[in-house]
């Protein structure tokens, strides 16, 4: 930092350390840890340098709540490069000066760090005790703008206020899932059933995880448990099918064309004598 604050302004250090806390407040840091730890797959480069945006935008909405200028905002951006970025991790210069802007607009322009009546909610909480429903919204959100870090941070912020809130761990569950964290989300899955035995949800999405750890026993115990709960004889077949146990998954293609099931009659014709 000290380099970079003798080749543009002292605003440059501030950014930086913004920079860095913004990928705190995004939940960038959980992912790194859990990358570190073998718990997920690495990150694809766009992502990456997707982060290193939100990261970046955050820095210029801090600066110019602590007064900046745009261009003291900006002056951290100096020592970046303008390149094709497809195979870095880091964005080109043009994408990142444009995600500082769009943080310092945010902000309200130069405004100072005691004007707080424009604070974006993105950035700020609505009071520093959030009710569990609030960071189960959030979270909420945050998955379906697939980022799933800051969801699992929001879903496990609201399993500490209520430790047995099942609704909770299966939100949870369904972001490690698509995180490809199945092991994870197993054990949420089955934190939610513990405390809420006739979640049929949690079953169904729990046999998704085991087919992905190819655990098709298992995925076939919970279909059967989700299938005395709410009938789907169609996908217990299927996992009888992965098995090698192709009469069995006939049966039960049979049993749920007893039933009326249009898509299971198809299953049938194509794949039982």
């Amino acid at each position: 930092m000290q380099l970079i604050n003798s080749r543009t302004n002292h605003w440059s250090s501030l950014a930086i350390l913004a920079h860095e806390v913004g990928h705190h407040i995004n939940g960038h840091a959980l992912d790194i840890t859990m990358y570190l730890g073998g718990v997920v797959e690495a990150k694809s480069l766009e992502n990456q340098r997707k982060q290193e945006l939100e990261a970046d935008e955050f820095a210029g909405f801090v600066l110019a709540r602590l007064g900046a200028d745009l261009n003291s905002a900006l002056a951290f951006t100096e020592v970046l490069k303008e390149k094709d970025d497809t195979y870095d991790t880091y964005p080109s210069k043009s994408k990142g000066v444009n995600a500082v802007r769009k943080g310092f607009n945010k902000a309200g322009g130069n405004s100072s760090v005691a004007n707080t009546n424009n604070a974006p909610t993105e950035y700020t909480r609505k009071n520093t005790n959030m009710s569990v429903e609030e960071y189960i919204n959030r979270g909420i959100e945050r998955r379906d703008s697939n980022n799933y870090n800051g969801a699992i941070s929001d879903f496990s912020a609201a399993i500490r206020i209520k430790p047995d809130y099942d609704f909770a761990y299966f939100q949870r569950a369904y972001a490690k899932d698509e995180l490809k964290d199945y092991y994870g989300a197993i054990e949420d899955y089955s934190k939610s059933l513990e405390l809420n035995p006739d979640y049929v949800n949690a079953y169904n999405n729990r046999v998704n995880a085991k087919d992905n750890l190819k655990d098709y026993n298992g995925a076939i115990n919970d279909f059967s448990k989700a299938i005395e709960l709410n009938p789907d004889y169609v996908n217990r077949g299927i996992s009888k099918e992965d098995l090698g146990d192709l009469n069995g998954a006939c049966s039960d293609w049979r049993k749920a064309v007893s039933l009326g099931d249009k898509e299971a009659a198809q299953w049938v014709r194509d794949q039982c004598n």
